[in-house]
C-alpha cells in the first residue's frame, strides 16, 4: 500500500509558525497545482535565491504580435521549459494555451477608459511521478491589449 505523505501549503503562515503551530498540508496534486501557479506568477529575477525561477512568459506582455499561432506556440514552450525545470513531479507535460479573443475589462480602468486585456487559459497535463496517476491543471492569466502587427 501506498503511503500519501503531506506537502505544505502555500502561502507560508509565518504567524503558525513563530507560535509554534502545525502549519496546514495538503495532498500532493494540490501542492503541484500551488506550485504551478506561483511559478506562472513569478517573474524570472524576482525569486532573489533563483533569477531563473518563475516563466518568461510575462516577457512576452505588451508585445505587438505578427502571428497568434506562433506567439502561442513560443509561449507554450516558455512554460514547458518552466515547469519542466521546477515542478519535477510531474512527467508527460503536455501545454496548451488558449486566447479568449474576445477580452476582458480591466476593472481598475473601466471607469477611465474600457482597456481590454486578453484572457488566456493555460492547461497543463500529465502524470504524477508519485503515483503515475493522470494531472489536469487549468490556470487563467490576463494579458495586455494584444496588438497583432
Amino acid at each position: 500500500m501506498h503511503m500519501v505523505r503531506p506537502f505544505y501549503t502555500l502561502i507560508l503562515d509565518c504567524q503558525k509558525i513563530t507560535q509554534q503551530q502545525r502549519h496546514p498540508v495538503c495532498e500532493l496534486e494540490a501542492s503541484i497545482r500551488e506550485h504551478i501557479h506561483l511559478i506562472l506568477k513569478t517573474h524570472t529575477e524576482e525569486y532573489r535565491y533563483d533569477d531563473a525561477y518563475g516563466c518568461t512568459i510575462w516577457d512576452q506582455d505588451f508585445l505587438n504580435i505578427h502571428s497568434v499561432n506562433k506567439w502561442r506556440t513560443s509561449l507554450e514552450k516558455m512554460i514547458l521549459q518552466a515547469l519542466t525545470q521546477y515542478e519535477q513531479r510531474l512527467s508527460h507535460l503536455d501545454i496548451r494555451l488558449d486566447l479568449d479573443t474576445s477580452g476582458q475589462e480591466d476593472p481598475a480602468l473601466a471607469k477611465k477608459n474600457a482597456r481590454l486585456k486578453r484572457r488566456i487559459t493555460i492547461t497543463v497535463s500529465g502524470k504524477t511521478k508519485e503515483t503515475n496517476r493522470p494531472f489536469l491543471h487549468t490556470e487563467h492569466i490576463f494579458f495586455s491589449p494584444l496588438s497583432i502587427a
